[in-house]
């Protein structure tokens, strides 16, 4: 992993810009891993186009979901609500620039399975 990529991995890890509950979402998004116990919520604000510009989240659970929902809101602010739930999940793996190992896959992936599964 290059310096940069493990930057960016460590400011999603250690308080997340998004973290915390939107009090007025117009869109709310539940997930939870049941192998491990991670849960999240996922608060979003869409305007009268659909276009997403606000996003929050709740986390109970490890670092990797932690991170994953926090770069999932990064990459979805500003666009479309349905254009963010057709984000692919090698595309969202390719964000990391590093090697998830199949056990954690869901961990990092939970949020945006969650978005899909709305």
């Amino acid at each position: 992993m290059k310096l940069s990529e493990f930057k960016n991995f460590w400011e999603h890890a250690h308080g997340s810009p998004f973290e915390g509950k939107m009090k007025k979402a117009t869109q709310v998004i539940s997930g939870i891993n049941e192998s491990c116990g991670d849960e999240i919520i996922l608060y979003l604000k869409l305007d009268s186009k659909k276009r997403i510009t606000d996003v929050s989240f709740t986390h109970s659970g490890c670092t990797l979901s932690y991170i994953g929902s926090s770069v999932l809101l990064e990459k979805i602010l500003g666009k479309q609500f349905k254009d963010a739930q057709k984000l692919r999940e090698a595309d969202f793996l390719n964000f990391f620039d590093t090697e998830i190992s199949h056990g954690r896959l869901r961990c990092i992936l939970l949020a945006l399975e969650s978005m899909k599964g709305v």
